[in-house]
């Protein structure tokens, strides 16, 4: 292993002699012609060609690769469709501790558009005895495997780890993936959770793991998950490759008790991070596992180091910090870093009279000369003394919907919500957030409003509204109240006050949108404590 990482360019000898064959059958150059999965040839020097993919992934007949699957996937951020498919059958214990499917026994294969068809990349578990017949299935259907390694130490039974790539029909490479796991014991897809269960919880100091990381995370599958995407771009095969897509560091905390965690997951790095990193992992007692590549044809070239320990969760979680401040990551508060986690504007940070960096001010159906959003002093503020407000309506009326909103985060499924002051309005008052924004002609909308007493949920659909679900409500207009929004799929469910109000379904915008706030015509709203909380990234 020494030896190895003192060259960090290379494979691992072991494990790439005998891949040798099955790579250069199956996988070739990134572009080259595959028999089943009818790839195209392309250049990934060539620049990049992933403009436009997150349209032309929203018109891609997602149903029939879900259907050639057997699973149903979710739009990721970044134009990429991804499937998370947990190997939840498996008993495997590293180190002492019985290993949730969350912490490291997570298969995944996500597709990106590429020309008429698209690029797949993938980590799928598999057994010892699962293995051999698994890959030769792939390469049967021209499914390529990227790299073979260990994500944890001592473990048992024996676990490998597969990475994918194919390029071509992704109805074609669905079917052969699917054909593979029915060599194996993977589970069947199962329902997702009801959007009203409770929150889960967890036995550690997620805030004080926060403090240390500098970063938040979720809880899924009881284990809690931090994702941190690389701060350049990067390419492979002609695509932009984003986090959702398997390029972020990944730091996962599994309780073990008494404040201790087992910490599994992978750093990506340059090579030049490479030493440092491992020296920092070293110097805080964090053993390293694995280093290799998962890519053939990546710019910047990425080095993947997966890592273990057992020990008290913030300690382990400052050691993670430590190795972390050597590589080039997303900072924290970039949306790039907030994929999967919380991600929250108080506005005190932001200079008076300007909006936040990323965020916009647009108008549907204009009237009048554009109303006016800022960032203002408010002492009545929920948090801090500063809020977002609509400061000047410059004869906004009738139909006109004014919009505060940003694209530099992507929201599908998870939890919006938003603190709301009505301030002056005589054809409008209140408002409340908006998401999956298309643009100032398309997006979901939840607003309450003082001068109807009512809480609505409506989309625009090329610049009309439609209503979909309305509760009456007696609210005092004074003061500050919060406005929350549970979108699964599509499932909805509203909240004011923390009070749940409705719950109803809608298909109009399934795939992923900007963020915001929102009022109609006069309406002067103040909005502080935006927070969004995204289902997370495998």
């Amino acid at each position: 292993m020494q030896a190895y990482l003192e060259r960090p360019r290379q494979l691992v000898p072991h494990l790439l002699v005998p891949l040798v064959a099955w790579i250069t059958a199956a996988c070739g150059p990134p572009n080259s012609k595959t028999p089943e999965a009818d790839a195209r040839p392309g250049s990934p020097a060539g620049g990049d060609v992933s403009a436009g993919a997150s349209a032309r992934a929203d018109s891609m007949n997602w149903a029939a690769v879900d259907q050639a699957l057997g699973r149903k996937g979710e739009m990721q951020a970044g134009g990429v469709y991804k499937y998370v498919m947990p190997r939840s059958d498996l008993q495997v214990s590293s180190g002492g501790v019985q290993i949730k499917p969350a912490l490291s026994l997570g298969s995944w294969l996500a597709f990106k558009p590429k020309g008429n068809g698209a690029v797949a990349m993938g980590d799928l578990v598999f057994t010892e005895k699962e293995y051999n017949q698994v890959i030769g299935r792939l390469q049967q259907g021209g499914v390529g495997q990227t790299a073979v390694h260990k994500h944890l130490p001592e473990q048992s039974p024996a676990i490998w780890w597969t990475h994918l790539h194919a390029e071509g029909d992704p109805v074609k490479i669905a079917q052969t993936v699917k054909a593979a796991l029915a060599l194996t014991a993977t589970p069947a897809q199962t329902p997702s959770g009801s959007p009203d269960a409770s929150v889960e919880l967890i036995e550690l100091d997620t805030a004080a793991i926060n403090r240390a990381l500098g970063r938040s995370g979720k809880v899924s599958g009881g284990v809690y998950q931090v994702s941190i995407p690389r701060a350049e771009t990067i390419q492979a095969s002609g695509i932009q490759v984003p986090a959702s897509m398997g390029t972020a560091t990944a730091l996962n905390f599994q309780p073990t008790g008494g404040g201790r965690a087992a910490i599994n997951g992978d750093f990506v790095m340059t090579a030049e991070e490479v030493q440092p990193v491992i020296a920092a992992l070293k110097a805080n007692a964090i053993q390293v596992v694995a280093v290799h590549n998962h890519m053939q044809d990546e710019e910047p070239r990425l080095f993947f180091m997966h890592f273990w320990a057992n020990d008290d969760a913030v300690n382990l979680a400052r050691g993670l910090r430590a190795a972390l401040d050597k590589t080039k990551s997303a900072p924290a508060g970039d949306s790039r870093a907030s994929a999967g986690s919380t991600r929250q504007w108080n506005f005190d940070d932001v200079a008076a009279g300007a909006l936040p960096v990323g965020w916009k001010a647009e108008q549907t159906k204009p009237r009048g000369q554009g109303a006016r959003w800022s960032v203002r002093q408010d002492p009545t503020a929920p948090s801090g003394n500063q809020v977002l407000a609509l400061t000047d309506t410059r004869g906004a009326s009738g139909g006109t919907y004014n919009l505060a909103w940003t694209d530099g985060l992507s929201f599908q499924d998870g939890r919006i919500e938003v603190k709301v002051k009505a301030g002056t309005g005589r054809e409008d008052q209140g408002g409340g957030p908006v998401w999956r924004v298309q643009d100032k002609e398309n997006y979901y909308i939840a607003r309450w409003n003082p001068l109807e007493d009512n809480l609505r949920l409506y989309y625009v659909r090329n610049g009309s509204r439609r209503q979909l679900a309305n509760a009456n409500v007696d609210l005092p207009a004074e003061g500050w109240h919060t406005v929350a929004i549970d979108h699964k799929g599509n499932r909805i469910t509203a909240y004011l006050d923390g009070q749940r109000m409705f719950q109803t379904t809608d298909d109009t915008f399934a795939q992923a949108g900007g963020v915001g706030v929102w009022t109609k015509a006069d309406a002067a709203t103040s909005f502080d404590d935006v927070v969004v909380n995204r289902s997370g990234e495998a």
